[in-house]
């Protein structure tokens, strides 16, 4: 029993993620291209914004997609790079609760 209980700590303990670090980037992001949306390939679809990625040199564009909603009356919160006094940080979007009109 003690064998048990000290395997599922241990198993426990291994399932929490690690903390993400945080880059700063010194440049800011560029302006955000237009994008076309077009049709949702359904109703259950909603459109997450593209964004700028940094890859350690420079902004890279990807573009935004059609992604289905995780829930009912999900809304997509778009991402941001928001500038700081240490520099640039990407804040992630998210999934949240909304109306659907």
């Amino acid at each position: 029993m003690l064998s048990t209980v000290g395997l599922l700590a241990t198993a426990c303990s291994t399932t929490v993620p690690p903390r993400a670090r945080i880059l700063y980037v010194a440049i800011p992001p560029p302006p955000d291209p237009v994008e076309i949306e077009g049709s949702a390939p359904s109703p259950v679809y909603v459109w997450v914004t593209g964004r700028y990625d940094w890859n350690g040199v420079e902004y890279v564009w990807i573009p935004g997609q059609w992604e289905p909603r995780p829930y009912d009356r999900a809304v997509w919160i778009s991402g941001k790079w928001t500038q700081t006094r240490r520099g640039w940080i990407w804040v992630d979007g998210r999934w949240a609760l909304g109306n659907r009109t």
